[in-house]
């Protein structure tokens, strides 16, 4: 039996877009192996959906907040196991792991079937492990920061199984931008800077990544005559300078001198 019912949804999250899990996944699920002789349910359940981090492709982890989680999907018994400490195993280095887990079985973007534990690191986040760094590691899955997802849960044989399902063009409206948030450059432009002769034997560095504006072009932006792409600085969202001091400079003297 499930915990509860329909959730308020994140404001991020369209109600077309959580309607229905892709064919293709279900019927990955109903065909494969793992499910031969089991009943496949067709209550299929939407978790989350939100954009990758960058904590979520470099860490082993796959983290989601529980306050932003659409319905529930896990049973009383799975919430209780995972909120209740195991016994101290001595680990490694020292480490001890009071996490319990469930098992879940993972479909990943690219429709391979995996493993990976779901544990509840506390009140707030749920986290996949335990192999997610492998999942990302595979470039087929193509999954970058700034990348939106969705995750879903059907069960099989009573048993939990997730579908992560990649959204490759989703219009993002104005005002859902964490404006401060560096992690929403996708990316692959990252990578095209990083792999350009122009940056041959120069630093590229990752954390001076500024998020400098969001806005609609204007009719003067693509004018071939007017020839220039305006920035207003009233306009620009990140707190933290993209210039420097003597950039900064250099454009006041032009400017001064009416070159620009």
């Amino acid at each position: 039996m499930k915990r509860g019912e329909q959730r308020q949804k994140s404001t991020r999250i369209e109600e077309a877009d959580c309607t229905n899990l892709p064919t293709k996944f279900m019927n990955l699920i109903k065909n494969s192996e793992l499910a031969r002789g089991k009943h496949v349910s067709e209550e299929v359940t939407f978790v989350i959906q939100k954009h990758l981090t960058r904590s979520d492709v470099t860490d082993r982890k796959f983290t989601f907040q529980s306050n932003l989680i659409v319905k529930t999907f896990l049973s009383d018994e799975e919430e209780l196991l995972l909120t209740t400490p195991k016994m101290l195993q001595q680990k490694k280095k020292g480490k001890k792991d009071t996490l319990q887990h469930i098992s879940v079985t993972f479909v990943e973007p690219k429709c391979k079937i995996s493993s990976l534990d779901l544990k509840k690191k506390s009140a707030k986040d749920y986290i996949l492990c335990n192999g997610w760094k492998q999942i990302v590691e595979d470039e087929r899955n193509r999954l970058r920061a700034g990348e939106t997802v969705q995750l879903w849960a059907v069960r099989v044989g009573g048993n939990l199984w997730m579908v992560l399902v990649r959204l490759p063009d989703v219009e993002v409206e104005e005002g859902e931008i964490d404006y401060p948030d560096p992690e929403l450059l996708p990316m692959k432009f990252l990578n095209l800077i990083k792999n350009s002769d122009l940056a041959i034997g120069e630093e590229v560095s990752e954390e001076g990544i500024n998020l400098v504006i969001q806005k609609q072009l204007t009719e003067s932006d693509v004018d071939l005559d007017h020839n220039q792409f305006t920035i207003p600085s009233n306009q620009i969202k990140n707190k933290k300078k993209f210039l420097s001091d003597q950039e900064e400079e250099h454009l006041r003297k032009l400017k001064k001198m009416g070159k620009i």
